[in-house]
């Protein structure tokens, strides 16, 4: 629920999300992000394996001390990620970043008529700190907006280097959303 409603009794935030927007004009490029590593940039209808492997590294492992993000979702995550296909009228594409011919990094753009959203950003552990997800991020948008997009929108770990991260894209944030378990 919105972060600005009361919450029930019998029930606690589990976590708070910044949901956020960027229109195409307020996009930074991908060029501005470019990492200190050569990598070769893929678009792909559905994610590759090679996708899947750094998407479970990313969000299925524990984080290291001082790590940011999603850590040690359940493997449903991923077969749901693997298993992914859109309905019409979205389509989607998903952006692969390998450096030395293996995948790194990897982020999937969702498109409904003129909206994207801006779903899956991974980074393999070991590639992590060195600009891979904003860079793959502004290349899933770039793709977004050569399918047609004209805004883009996702959500994060509110108060979060992620959420930083997003807004160096040009990303602003609309609101604070609660996930919320029953219980204390």
């Amino acid at each position: 629920q919105r972060a600005d409603t009361p919450i029930l009794d019998g029930w606690s935030v589990a976590s708070s999300e910044a949901w956020m927007e960027v229109s195409t004009s307020g996009l930074a490029s991908a060029n501005a992000f470019l990492p200190g590593v050569d990598v070769k940039i893929s678009i792909h209808p559905r994610p590759t394996e090679a996708m899947v492997r750094v998407f479970a590294d990313a969000y299925g492992s524990g984080g290291a001390e001082g790590d940011v993000g999603y850590f040690a979702l359940p493997p449903e995550y991923e077969e749901a990620y693997r298993a992914a296909r859109p309905q019409q009228p979205t389509a989607a594409a998903h952006v692969a970043a390998c450096v030395d011919g293996s995948c790194a990094a990897a982020a999937t753009i969702c498109v409904v008529g003129n909206h994207g959203g801006l779903y899956s950003v991974c980074v393999a552990h070991r590639w992590r700190r060195r600009g891979l997800g904003r860079y793959v991020s502004a290349v899933a948008c770039e793709e977004g907006a050569r399918l047609g997009c004209r805004s883009f929108f996702l959500q994060t770990e509110a108060d979060s280097p992620v959420e930083e991260m997003y807004q160096s894209l040009g990303f602003k944030r609309l609101f604070i959303g609660n996930l919320l378990t029953e219980g204390t």
